[in-house]
């Protein structure tokens, strides 16, 4: 067949696997992502359609791209002032949560090493690496099966911070792990893209008025990641400090004092949303072409994802001890650690331009992410079992409820006292008779009214039965054309002249 035309159907193909398993997930809550990865699996090894050597040419363009559009949208979504304020606790369980996990999985890699399970000259800055590939957890996966099956809001709120904690770390120790070199670089590269999502933060106002705001955001975002890269910095830290600011736009120009508060605006926001849904079901596709031979290092990668649900439950306890509003939610936020887009991403770009040539890490990569998610889709409903049978003592102590203020009582009726037996052997005493009411004084006869006089009506009066005339009207003169006057109208929608005033 012609190339063209198995690329064009392997394109359909992909967005209606796509399109499918967001249906599938509304009816069944199963995640979609494990059909994208089933469907590249059916693409790459089992039919040989999508090879990886056919694949492998375009993987750093298409990993750049995705790079870019992904830190957006985590830069995006990390509110500082939630994270500083209300929300501590989601910043507090993402760091620990992203520390734990990628210490546990660089020390399970390096045990594989010492056991010959992954190749030789595996060290420990390569483990390192892995572990913050796989380190943050992907709320792209499970908050919409949080909202789905609508879990408390307030852990929902958690686990969404916490994710956008983790995955930005995850990016930030990836490349500070794959790119080696003087803090001064990386730094630059941050406070680069910090002056330039300043800049930029002018212009949105004006950028948004029109219909192509995305496009020219993305467009220059994409200019800087190139335009940091040729200088000798990380490109992925300077889109990550303007998608800071962008995302913190409203309380940045609050404490700037503008006149206007600035945001992104829902039109970016939908056109961003389609543009990762589009990235999403390909990536995932392409990871799923890396389930295959040798399996190995996929077997791995599934035995680092039950370490990755192991490694975060301390945090999650320290986190949501007692006196924590979101203790009854544990079990869900135990719950919430797949790995998405980040991880597939950060690893693309790790074996075709970070460490090229290792044959272990796609298939730790992809094995981790598809078995986090199978593994999320099989904790998460029992979790939410549990949360709904606790009782009441394992979720906390109950709240104190403040006493009924009482009600007025009407006043009882007097009773009189009750007969005793004594009283009914008593001699009765005479009761002596009320003494006589005096008679009423009469009341003299009022005096007969008599109608005042009417003195006589003078003659020259007019009678009592005639009405006063009324006046008659005073009919103005017609006016001239000079003394017209034209009155400028309140409504802008018309025009001068339309509307006189005499």
């Amino acid at each position: 067949m012609d190339p063209v035309a198995v690329f064009l159907l392997s394109a359909a193909g992909i967005l209606l696997v796509g399109a499918l398993g967001e249906l599938v997930f509304r009816r069944t809550g199963f995640p979609d992502v494990l059909w994208l990865m089933l469907g590249g699996f059916c693409l790459g090894p089992w039919l040989g359609v999508a090879t990886p050597s056919a694949l492998d040419p375009a993987v750093p363009y298409f990993a750049s791209l995705a790079l870019a559009v992904v830190v957006f949208e985590t830069g995006s979504r990390c509110r500082i002032a939630e994270l500083a304020g209300p929300h501590r606790r989601a910043a507090v369980l993402g760091i620990l949560a992203f520390a734990s996990s990628v210490l546990a999985v660089a020390a399970v890699a390096m045990l594989a090493v010492t056991m010959h399970w992954l190749p030789a000259d595996w060290d420990w800055r390569r483990a390192l690496l892995l572990g913050a590939i796989l380190g943050g957890a992907s709320s792209t996966v499970f908050l919409p099966a949080l909202l789905r099956a609508r879990v408390d809001l307030k852990a929902a709120s958690v686990a969404s911070l916490e994710s956008a904690t983790g995955e930005t770390l995850a990016i930030v120790a990836a490349c500070a792990l794959a790119v080696p070199g003087p803090v001064r670089a990386f730094g630059s590269a941050l406070a680069i893209g910090i002056i330039a999502g300043l800049v930029w933060l002018l212009f949105l106002k004006t950028v948004r008025a029109t219909n192509h705001a995305y496009s020219i955001t993305l467009g220059l975002l994409l200019c800087l990641s190139v335009g940091v890269e040729r200088a000798g910095g990380v490109p992925a830290m300077a889109v990550l400090g303007a998608a800071l600011v962008l995302g913190n736009a409203p309380a940045i120009s609050r404490g700037l004092k503008l006149n206007d508060v600035l945001d992104l605006g829902e039109d970016v926001r939908g056109y961003h949303s389609q543009l990762a849904f589009l990235i999403k079901a390909f990536f995932f596709v392409f990871l799923g072409t890396r389930l295959g031979p040798p399996w190995g290092p996929v077997a791995i990668g599934a035995g680092l994802a039950v370490v990755a649900l192991a490694a975060r439950r301390p945090a999650v306890a320290l986190v949501t001890g007692e006196g924590s509003p979101v203790a009854a939610s544990r079990p869900v936020l135990n719950a919430c650690m797949p790995r998405g887009l980040v991880a597939g991403v950060l690893g693309a770009l790790a074996w075709s331009r970070w460490v090229p040539g290792d044959p272990a890490l796609p298939g730790l990569v992809a094995g981790c992410v598809f078995a986090s998610v199978a593994l999320f889709a099989v904790v998460f409903p029992l979790s939410t079992r549990a949360v709904e049978t606790a009782p009441s003592s394992a979720i906390g102590p109950a709240p104190a409820v403040a006493a009924p203020s009482p009600l007025p009582v009407a006043p009882s009726p007097v009773v009189p006292p009750p007969v005793m037996a004594e009283d009914l052997w008593a001699t009765p005493v005479p009761t002596p008779p009320p003494p006589p009411r005096p008679a009423p004084a009469p009341v003299p006869p009022a005096p007969a009214w008599v109608p005042p006089a009417i003195p006589p009506r003078p003659p020259s009066m007019a009678p009592l039965t005639a009405r006063p005339a009324a006046p008659k009207p005073v009919v103005s003169a017609p006016a001239r054309p000079e003394e017209i006057i034209a009155v400028a109208p309140a409504d802008p929608d018309i025009k001068p002249g339309s509307g006189f005033r005499w």
